[in-house]
């Protein structure tokens, strides 16, 4: 049965289901949607309007999550990587790690075999060991080539050397430390030799300690460790690259030296902080660029050469 309803023009009453009214021939469901209709385009209206608060909300909280994920996660920033071929980065580190790290150390043992008195042939070793640094770095700079702009323009901003700086002062305080702790587990450690030889060496040298130690020896192993060895090994995960960059770095300033047990344990004691400065400067590379984990090293071998300088002067 129909409901009653007045029509807006004559005001009589009609029937509410009349398209049309029977009087006037005013049109009523186009101005009057069937109540049904009305309810549900509002249900509809409400529909779209709670899906959308729903949906702004949505987004707001996955915002939040993703700025407190970003926040909180250690390793989420954009990697500053110099982007270079992978034979460029195999050959920066077959050339560090065999061409210089090997060889020095296959001539020191000769030389320690033909006299043990290290501080007696100091400017021998001395003479090797600036020898292979410069060549070193002149064969890295013409493998690097074109990419040698790359890393020169990383230099031009001041990003590169206030971090630079800012993490090689951090880079040292840090290694201190570390090293402090492990010392106090045995009274008579000391430096172990690597140490011990360059303090000879620049006792007798400190100019060309200064260029060499501190300046062109940074730049050779940021080459052969982090643009070479790191990022050849990323490829394959972050985690190993650092595991094994960490490890190689610190046993390249390890000594094997089996002939005393005492000569061991001082090298097994000073191992860590040289560890944990490769892994720092593997941070600062992937973070901050090429440019600033060279000088965080430099650096940090700056200062320690200077004050071994200063000591040997007082």
């Amino acid at each position: 049965m129909s409901n009653k309803i007045k029509c807006k023009k004559c005001n009589l009453t009609i029937d509410d289901d009349s398209v049309t009214c029977p009087y006037c021939g005013y049109p009523i469901n186009e101005e009057n949607p069937q109540p049904q209709e009305q309810e549900k385009e509002s249900k509809e209206e409400n529909q779209e309007e709670v899906s959308q608060e729903e949906q702004e909300v949505i987004d707001f909280i996955n915002s939040v999550n993703e700025k407190s994920k970003e926040k909180h996660s250690f390793f989420k920033f954009p990697s500053r990587e110099i982007e270079l071929s992978i034979p460029k980065r195999l050959s920066l580190f077959l050339l560090g790690f065999i061409g210089l790290s090997l060889f020095s150390y296959l001539i020191q043992i000769i030389i320690n075999a033909i006299n043990p008195n290290y501080l007696i042939l100091s400017p021998t070793i001395a003479a090797v060991n600036f020898g292979l640094y410069f060549i070193a770095f002149g064969i890295m700079v013409m493998i690097l080539n074109i990419d040698n702009l790359k890393l020169l323009s990383e230099f031009k901003t001041m990003n590169t050397w206030s971090s630079g700086l800012l993490n090689g002062i951090t880079l040292m305080i840090i290694s201190s430390i570390v090293t402090s702790i492990f010392y106090s587990f045995s009274s008579g450690a000391t430096s172990n030799a690597n140490e011990s030889s360059i303090e000879s060496i620049t006792n007798l040298y400190p100019i060309l300690s200064i260029i060499v130690f501190g300046i062109i020896g940074p730049i050779v192993e940021e080459f052969t460790y982090r643009a070479g060895l790191f990022s050849l090994l990323k490829k394959f995960g972050r985690i190993p690259a650092y595991i094994i960059s960490i490890i190689i770095f610190g046993l390249l300033h390890f000594s094997f030296d089996f002939s005393s047990t005492e000569n061991l344990i001082n090298e097994l004691i000073n191992l860590p902080s040289y560890m944990i400065a490769g892994g720092i400067l593997c941070f600062i590379y992937e973070k901050h660029g090429l440019g600033a984990s060279i000088i965080s090293h430099a650096t940090n071998n700056l200062i320690s050469v200077l004050l071994t300088i200063i000591i040997s002067i007082i």
